[in-house]
């Protein structure tokens, strides 16, 4: 019988060593749960000293884009709602005894938005220029706006980005070499105008100006025959300011309405305009043998 107590002694005293021991084991799972904690917090200030470099984006490529102008047939853009023409008043007409455009140039202190074929000079384009650069003008291939520069390689035509000098389009299309110094292409809101032009005398399917939307490559509209030959055109708003003359057709200085196509209004000159320029809001206009300034409201 004193065995059986001193047995059952032992085992509560056993038991009672048992429990003991259970804190030492409640402070390693302590220690385990913030030490787990502890690392957590590391890793979260460690990535949030991590800089992510930005990824580099890669430009994207030009939009290639061919026109064929032997497929295009007169067209207008019937749904478009109709522009309002310029009010054109001829405030002055002088014989100006076969001068050059060089001479009209200086004499009147003009300005064309030109730019050299080097790439360098279409970087810093002198706007504020009060006479134009004859070495450029008869030379340079490139031209720009506001938005765009746009630039001839044989027969396509190169638009840039002009805040970031980024290609953006390449369209090809037959060109008459000669009128490659002018101002005779426009782009804005992805709708390009451009005019396939001949020259020489009157001739089908020649002398006229098309808008084409180069996302889609589809020609919205096409004008009549014989309604721009001029070097250059002038956009005014929503409309196209060009010229056509030769030696058989009457010269004008025609309106073009952006949005249909159609001319809007046209005023008849003694000769084939040949150059358009803006300034303070007059049209100069240079003949073969008459210089023209209208006032442009």
């Amino acid at each position: 019988m004193k065995r059986k107590w001193i047995f059952i002694a032992a085992l509560i005293v056993s038991i009672g060593l048992m429990g003991c021991n259970n804190p030492v084991n409640n402070d390693d799972t302590l220690k385990g749960s913030v030490a787990q904690e502890v690392s957590e917090k590391t890793t979260e200030n460690t990535n949030e000293n991590v800089v992510t470099p930005e990824p580099i984006e890669t430009p994207e490529p030009p939009k290639v884009s061919s026109i064929d102008f032997t497929n295009i047939d007169v067209c207008f853009n019937e749904t478009a709602e109709t522009a309002l023409p310029v009010t054109l008043t001829v405030v002055s007409e002088n014989d100006n005894k076969i001068s050059q455009i060089k001479d009209w140039f200086v004499e009147n202190e003009l300005f064309l938005p030109m730019l050299s074929f080097e790439w360098e000079d279409m970087l810093t384009p002198a706007e504020d220029a009060p006479t134009i650069n004859w070495e450029l003008f008869f030379y340079g291939t490139a031209f720009y706006d506001d938005n765009y520069i746009y630039d001839w390689t044989s027969s396509e035509l190169n638009i840039y980005d002009r805040n970031s000098n980024q290609l953006l389009h390449t369209i090809s299309y037959q060109m008459d070499q000669w009128y490659l110094m002018g101002n005779c292409a426009y782009l804005r809101d992805g709708i390009l105008y451009i005019g396939c032009l001949y020259n020489g005398y009157a001739m089908p399917d020649t002398c006229y100006i098309l808008a084409y939307d180069i996302e889609n490559e589809k020609v919205l509209w096409r004008s009549e025959d014989q309604t721009y030959n001029t070097m250059n055109f002038i956009v005014k708003d929503d409309v196209i300011i060009c010229g056509y003359g030769f030696t058989a057709e009457k010269d004008y200085i025609y309106q073009l309405d952006m949005n249909t196509g159609k001319v809007i209004s046209k005023t008849e000159l003694k000769k084939m305009p040949e150059l358009l320029v803006e300034k303070d809001g007059q049209l100069y206009v240079h003949t073969y043998s008459y210089d023209y300034v209208l006032e442009m409201e």
